[in-house]
């Protein structure tokens, strides 16, 4: 993964995609990204305890957790439960990211092997493989499922016949993980960093309205603040510190579209001053808090 303390920090793409998949009442979302070129439509750093599906028809870099992968038009890869993942675009297209709750494949039998198989994958002892390899069997029987699944882009999902067609396309996808071996053991080193940077962000999420210290976070994880340092060079690409400003920043969004003025929604966020709060909020956007919620209004 690259390591460039520097990479910008988008968090309103991400409140975005949030606030969208929020009113989903089916654990299902599906979501596209399709715009123009380098440096659009980009999903920063996050993670989620959903099984997540990605296929792009442009070319880019997946980061997953602390490896880097390209893809290309066609490519399809996997990000399993408890995994950290990004994208960054070099070409024009769409990418398209599915993600769906595992217990949407639970069956009543409580000793079934796919919910085993479940269990596995949420606990982070198996994942499966990231990659589909284009021309393999694996690729060419999983196309025309996922086909399927993205028929669903920014479309809710009612429950009935879309949900149970939905179920089945997942099934579907499973029984081919099965049949092609995709699973495999989860590397216990590889997670020990991974598990160290998404407790600190849940306690970021936690506690973003408080006064926070890398000190704060390293006692929370019982680490030491060089280490915290090293883990979010590693894993985040950026300091701890920019993390937790864009993590307030994408709060700011909804408060501010909620009605809360600009010197409320600092100090709600855990800003200490507010015009610290505007030029964070000025470089995460290209606009001042006004300017932005005044673009923002449905034009009449």
């Amino acid at each position: 993964m690259e390591t460039d303390r520097n990479v910008r920090i988008d968090p309103h793409s991400l409140y975005e995609i949030e606030k969208r998949r929020a009113g989903c009442r089916f654990p299902f979302f599906c979501y596209c990204l399709s715009f123009g070129g380098e440096g659009e439509g980009l999903v920063p750093l996050h993670w989620h305890n959903d099984m997540e599906i990605f296929y792009t028809e442009a070319a880019g870099i997946l980061y997953v957790n602390d490896r880097t992968c390209p893809v290309e038009p066609g490519d399809i890869a996997f990000i399993n439960p408890g995994e950290l993942h990004r994208t960054s675009r070099l070409s024009a297209g769409d990418m398209v990211h599915i993600v769906f709750d595992l217990s949407l494949l639970r069956t009543p039998d409580p000793h079934g092997g796919i919910n085993e198989v479940i269990d596995d994958l949420a606990a982070r002892k198996t994942r499966i493989r990231t990659r589909a390899e284009r021309g393999t069997p694996l690729y060419e029987k999983l196309l025309p499922l996922i086909g399927r699944l993205t028929e669903y882009v920014e479309a809710p999902v009612p429950f009935g016949r879309e949900s149970c067609r939905i179920q089945s396309a997942l099934y579907a996808l499973f029984s081919v993980f099965f049949e092609e071996d995709c699973f495999e053991e989860a590397d216990e080193s590889a997670l020990y960093g991974v598990r160290h940077v998404t407790g600190i962000m849940e306690y970021i999420a936690d506690n973003y309205q408080s006064p926070l210290t890398v000190g704060d976070l390293a006692a929370h994880v019982n680490l030491s603040e060089t280490y915290i340092y090293q883990l979010f060079r590693s894993y985040v690409s950026a300091t701890p510190v920019s993390y937790i400003n864009s993590v307030r920043i994408r709060e700011a969004y909804r408060l501010l579209e909620e009605g809360r003025n600009v010197t409320e929604t600092a100090e709600a966020v855990g800003f200490t001053s507010v015009s610290y709060f505007i030029r964070l909020f000025r470089e995460a956007t290209g606009q001042t808090p006004h300017q932005w919620l005044k673009n923002k209004k449905p034009r009449v």
